[in-house]
Protein backbone atom coordinates (compact mmCIF):
# COMPACT_ATOMS: atom_id res chain seq x y z
CA UNK A 1 0.00 0.00 0.00
CA UNK A 2 1.34 3.52 -0.94
CA UNK A 3 2.34 5.28 2.25
CA UNK A 4 -0.08 8.39 1.36
CA UNK A 5 -3.17 6.22 0.99
CA UNK A 6 -4.79 5.09 4.19
CA UNK A 7 -7.45 2.70 4.97
CA UNK A 8 -10.52 4.46 5.33
CA UNK A 9 -10.55 3.11 9.16
CA UNK A 10 -7.96 3.73 9.72
CA UNK A 11 -7.89 7.79 10.56
CA UNK A 12 -11.68 9.05 9.00
CA UNK A 13 -14.82 9.11 10.12
CA UNK A 14 -15.94 6.87 6.95
CA UNK A 15 -16.61 3.35 7.29
CA UNK A 16 -14.53 0.71 5.40
CA UNK A 17 -16.38 -0.85 2.42
CA UNK A 18 -13.46 -2.82 1.35
CA UNK A 19 -9.41 -3.11 0.59
CA UNK A 20 -9.48 -1.77 -2.74
CA UNK A 21 -11.46 1.88 -1.58
CA UNK A 22 -8.73 4.23 -0.60
CA UNK A 23 -9.30 7.41 1.28
CA UNK A 24 -5.99 9.60 1.87
CA UNK A 25 -4.99 11.32 4.70
CA UNK A 26 -6.40 15.02 3.59
CA UNK A 27 -3.72 17.71 3.46
CA UNK A 28 -4.17 21.39 4.49
CA UNK A 29 -6.88 22.18 1.47
CA UNK A 30 -6.10 21.18 -1.70
CA UNK A 31 -7.16 23.19 -4.11
CA UNK A 32 -8.76 20.05 -5.86
CA UNK A 33 -10.14 16.52 -4.51
CA UNK A 34 -10.27 14.39 -7.24
CA UNK A 35 -12.11 10.79 -6.65
CA UNK A 36 -10.94 8.11 -9.01
CA UNK A 37 -13.45 5.57 -10.25
CA UNK A 38 -11.77 2.68 -12.35
CA UNK A 39 -11.86 -1.10 -12.23
CA UNK A 40 -8.74 -1.77 -14.15
CA UNK A 41 -6.30 -1.33 -11.40
CA UNK A 42 -3.26 -0.51 -13.81
CA UNK A 43 -5.44 2.27 -15.23
CA UNK A 44 -6.34 3.31 -11.49
CA UNK A 45 -2.83 4.00 -10.76
CA UNK A 46 -1.89 5.62 -13.39
CA UNK A 47 -4.31 8.32 -13.07
CA UNK A 48 -3.53 8.57 -9.39
CA UNK A 49 0.27 9.38 -10.50
CA UNK A 50 -1.48 11.81 -13.29
CA UNK A 51 -3.30 13.44 -10.22
CA UNK A 52 -0.69 13.38 -7.83
CA UNK A 53 1.96 15.35 -10.04
CA UNK A 54 -0.22 18.29 -10.54
CA UNK A 55 0.03 21.18 -8.16
CA UNK A 56 -3.00 21.38 -5.75
CA UNK A 57 -4.77 18.75 -6.44
CA UNK A 58 -4.81 15.32 -4.68
CA UNK A 59 -6.87 11.93 -4.78
CA UNK A 60 -9.27 11.34 -1.95
CA UNK A 61 -10.50 7.93 -2.93
CA UNK A 62 -10.44 5.55 -5.26
CA UNK A 63 -13.01 2.68 -6.43
CA UNK A 64 -13.77 -0.25 -8.63
CA UNK A 65 -17.39 -0.93 -8.15
CA UNK A 66 -20.68 0.85 -8.25
CA UNK A 67 -21.42 0.73 -4.68
CA UNK A 68 -17.58 1.83 -3.46
CA UNK A 69 -17.69 4.65 -5.63
CA UNK A 70 -21.08 5.96 -4.12
CA UNK A 71 -19.76 5.45 -0.88
CA UNK A 72 -16.80 7.75 -1.85
CA UNK A 73 -19.27 10.48 -3.01
CA UNK A 74 -21.53 10.42 -0.14
CA UNK A 75 -18.77 10.69 2.43
CA UNK A 76 -15.58 11.75 0.64
CA UNK A 77 -16.77 15.04 -1.09
CA UNK A 78 -14.97 14.88 -3.65
CA UNK A 79 -14.04 18.47 -6.27
CA UNK A 80 -14.01 16.00 -9.19
CA UNK A 81 -14.39 12.71 -10.22
CA UNK A 82 -12.68 10.64 -12.45
CA UNK A 83 -15.68 7.87 -13.61
CA UNK A 84 -15.22 4.48 -16.32
CA UNK A 85 -18.40 3.85 -17.22
CA UNK A 86 -17.58 0.21 -17.21
CA UNK A 87 -16.99 -1.24 -13.49
CA UNK A 88 -16.34 -4.30 -11.47
CA UNK A 89 -19.47 -4.21 -10.14
CA UNK A 90 -22.08 -1.85 -12.03
CA UNK A 91 -21.64 1.04 -14.16
CA UNK A 92 -20.92 4.36 -14.32
CA UNK A 93 -24.01 5.26 -15.19
CA UNK A 94 -25.07 4.05 -12.11
CA UNK A 95 -22.80 6.20 -10.23
CA UNK A 96 -23.95 9.09 -11.63
CA UNK A 97 -28.04 8.52 -11.49
CA UNK A 98 -27.23 8.02 -7.65
CA UNK A 99 -25.55 11.16 -7.66
CA UNK A 100 -27.97 13.34 -9.45
CA UNK A 101 -30.79 11.99 -7.23
CA UNK A 102 -28.64 12.58 -3.81
CA UNK A 103 -29.25 15.19 -1.15
CA UNK A 104 -26.06 16.68 -1.97
CA UNK A 105 -26.29 20.29 -2.68
CA UNK A 106 -22.58 20.36 -4.63
CA UNK A 107 -21.55 18.67 -7.51
CA UNK A 108 -18.12 17.46 -8.56
CA UNK A 109 -16.79 17.80 -11.93
CA UNK A 110 -17.38 14.86 -13.75
CA UNK A 111 -15.05 13.62 -16.05
CA UNK A 112 -16.11 10.35 -17.68
CA UNK A 113 -12.94 8.39 -19.35
CA UNK A 114 -13.98 5.11 -20.75
CA UNK A 115 -13.05 3.06 -23.67
CA UNK A 116 -16.65 2.54 -25.25
CA UNK A 117 -17.54 6.12 -25.96
CA UNK A 118 -20.57 5.33 -27.84
CA UNK A 119 -22.87 8.11 -28.49
CA UNK A 120 -25.75 7.22 -26.24
CA UNK A 121 -23.99 6.58 -23.62
CA UNK A 122 -22.31 9.82 -23.93
CA UNK A 123 -25.89 11.40 -24.20
CA UNK A 124 -26.98 9.51 -21.00
CA UNK A 125 -23.74 10.32 -18.96
CA UNK A 126 -23.99 14.10 -19.90
CA UNK A 127 -28.19 14.59 -19.01
CA UNK A 128 -26.71 13.04 -15.68
CA UNK A 129 -24.37 15.53 -14.73
CA UNK A 130 -20.81 14.29 -16.89
CA UNK A 131 -19.06 17.74 -17.92
CA UNK A 132 -16.45 15.25 -20.25
CA UNK A 133 -16.74 12.25 -21.69
CA UNK A 134 -13.43 10.90 -22.98
CA UNK A 135 -11.70 8.17 -24.92
CA UNK A 136 -9.39 5.98 -22.88
CA UNK A 137 -7.62 5.35 -25.98
CA UNK A 138 -7.17 9.09 -27.80
CA UNK A 139 -8.52 10.94 -25.15
CA UNK A 140 -6.56 9.84 -21.67
CA UNK A 141 -3.49 13.01 -22.20
CA UNK A 142 -6.64 15.30 -22.23
CA UNK A 143 -7.24 14.95 -18.09
CA UNK A 144 -4.34 17.03 -17.30
CA UNK A 145 -5.27 19.85 -18.63
CA UNK A 146 -8.47 19.44 -17.49
CA UNK A 147 -7.29 19.24 -13.86
CA UNK A 148 -5.40 21.75 -14.48
CA UNK A 149 -7.98 24.44 -15.06
CA UNK A 150 -10.03 23.14 -12.72
CA UNK A 151 -8.00 23.44 -10.14
CA UNK A 152 -7.20 27.01 -11.19
CA UNK A 153 -10.94 27.41 -10.87
CA UNK A 154 -10.98 26.68 -7.44
CA UNK A 155 -7.93 29.24 -6.68
CA UNK A 156 -9.76 32.07 -8.23
CA UNK A 157 -12.64 30.92 -6.67
CA UNK A 158 -10.79 30.88 -3.09
CA UNK A 159 -8.89 34.04 -3.94
CA UNK A 160 -12.46 35.50 -4.66
CA UNK A 161 -13.93 34.45 -1.56
CA UNK A 162 -10.87 35.75 0.52
CA UNK A 163 -11.31 39.38 -0.68
CA UNK A 164 -15.27 39.33 -0.18
CA UNK A 165 -14.54 38.53 3.76
CA UNK A 166 -11.39 40.84 3.82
Amino acid sequence: MDANHVPLDAKSDVKPVSDTVKIRELAPQPLLRVAIIEDAANIRERLVRLVEELAGTQVIGEADSEERAIHICQYGDPDALILDMQLAKGSGLGVLKAMKYSAATRRPLIIVLTNFPSPSVEKAARALGAAWFLDKSSEFSRLRDLLHVAAADRYAERLKAQGETS
